[in-house]
């Protein structure tokens, strides 16, 4: 049940996320920052291990999964509030 809901929220992210990212960029370097977009963030994850290793020298390990998710939540808020607004805009190649 657990692992239902959990595949239809995150299914409901990534139905709007390829829209969002093709309106972030200008039609010049849309395909670059498209592809790097969509891949960094599969990248930087990649190195938990190394992330919560890394903090078990000052902090308890088992609590490294908890500042690891605030952190991210931290990042998501971050890119979300400074992205920029393209609905009003043309976005016609020049």
């Amino acid at each position: 049940m657990f692992g239902t809901l959990s595949l239809i929220s995150s299914l409901t992210v990534w139905a709007m996320i390829s829209a969002f990212l093709m309106e972030l960029f200008p039609t010049e370097i849309r395909s670059s920052g498209y592809g790097i977009a969509y891949s960094l963030p599969s990248v930087i994850p990649a190195f938990y291990s190394y992330y919560m290793l890394g903090m078990s020298d000052f902090m308890p390990y088992a609590y490294t999964p908890v500042v690891l998710l605030f952190v991210g939540g931290l990042f998501l808020t971050a890119g979300a509030w400074f992205s920029s607004d393209r609905r009003h805009v043309e976005l016609d190649a020049v």
